[in-house]
């Protein structure tokens, strides 16, 4: 069977995924390094209609994804951005660790709740 799915296509920003992100918090907290900082999963900016992409061809399913506006998607309560780049530079002139790419935290986060199909 196969499977359809509508997503934005012109919102752009990094994946982050909240274990890797609550693990620099937790970092953060043993040093007196307290300040405003940006954090992301490295691997690049894309937008929310490849990031469903992703998903799907890591878990091996057939899904059609059909790229949409975010005016032409409906009514939407929050205003969003819609490039979402952030500067990390304070973050690793800071010396904390980055993390991992957006599509290696996906595939760890596709294996830790038991998805079925996973590629290699």
């Amino acid at each position: 069977m196969k499977y359809f799915i509508t997503v934005v296509f012109n919102q752009i920003g990094t994946p982050t995924y909240t274990y890797d992100f609550a693990r620099l918090l937790v970092d953060m907290t043993e040093t007196d390094k307290h300040c405003y900082y940006h954090a992301t999963n490295e691997g690049g900016y894309i937008s929310w209609t490849d990031f469903v992409k992703e998903i799907f061809k890591q878990v091996d399913k057939d899904v059609k994804v059909t790229p949409v506006a975010i005016v032409e998607y409906g009514a939407f309560k929050a205003l969003r951005l819609f490039n979402s780049y952030l500067n990390k530079s304070k973050l690793v002139g800071s010396c904390f660790k980055t993390f991992s790419t957006w599509q290696d935290a996906l595939l760890r986060y596709l294996k830790l709740i038991n998805i079925e199909g996973l590629g290699s």
